[in-house]
């Protein structure tokens, strides 16, 4: 339907909110670490709830039963597509914590520090790619679109124009966060400190990989 705008707030800004929310409730004692874990979680379910709302309102909501989509030339490519993206998808989870399974493999001494020393400065460098997914699903179904008629000049416009104002975007995000890293390591304890050159690090890689604009959505 490429009403991915309003999705995209949802999942981007509208779960943080949820889990600032649930964070807060727990940092005052309103809710035990359980509770807070449910809460966490329900997020999900909230966004899922109104995105079917949304789907009602505009009429798009249906359980229309088409056997069209049951024949076997259609099955076979969308279990084959499924596949792929499960697939992917765990590996992706792979690729994202196997950093963190070497820290607690490669440096025993305090691994449980390291890793949340780690863990901080991922979570301070993530933030440089939320642009870059916020992009990618917008437009990925362009892309979908061009692809299906074989509009490969679109293809190479959406994705030139998408690396430039990814590295724009990217260094500005990355710039503020290297003059201001010792500001916020400072509003940390002081074992967090060692996190700076991680920062610096992991925010550069992640600047290169967005210099590449929506590659991986192509």
């Amino acid at each position: 339907l490429r009403k991915t705008v309003f999705t995209n707030f949802l999942r981007n800004v509208g779960v943080r909110i949820f889990w600032l929310l649930a964070l807060l409730m727990y940092y005052f004692n309103y809710i035990s670490f359980y509770q807070f874990m449910v809460f966490y979680t329900l997020a999900f379910f909230t966004i899922a709830f109104i995105c079917v709302i949304q789907l009602i309102a505009i009429k798009e909501f249906t359980f229309d039963f088409n056997a069209v989509y049951f024949r076997k030339r259609v099955i076979k490519p969308i279990v084959n597509y499924g596949a792929y993206t499960v697939f992917s998808g765990i590996t992706l989870v792979i690729v994202v914590s196997v950093d963190t399974l070497m820290i607690g493999a490669l440096l025993p001494d305090n691994k449980l520090e390291n890793i949340a020393v780690y863990a901080v400065a991922t979570y301070i460098v993530s933030v440089i790619m939320i642009p870059n997914s916020a992009l990618s699903r917008i437009a990925s179904p362009l892309l979908a679109i061009k692809w299906k008629a074989k509009d490969l000049n679109g293809v190479g416009e959406i994705y030139q124009k998408s690396a430039l104002l990814m590295l724009f975007v990217g260094c500005l995000i990355y710039g503020a966060i290297a003059l201001n890293v010792d500001n916020m390591l400072a509003l940390m304890k002081p074992e967090y400190a060692s996190a700076k050159w991680v920062i610096i690090i992991l925010g550069a890689a992640r600047l290169f990989s967005m210099s590449f604009g929506i590659n991986h959505a192509i």
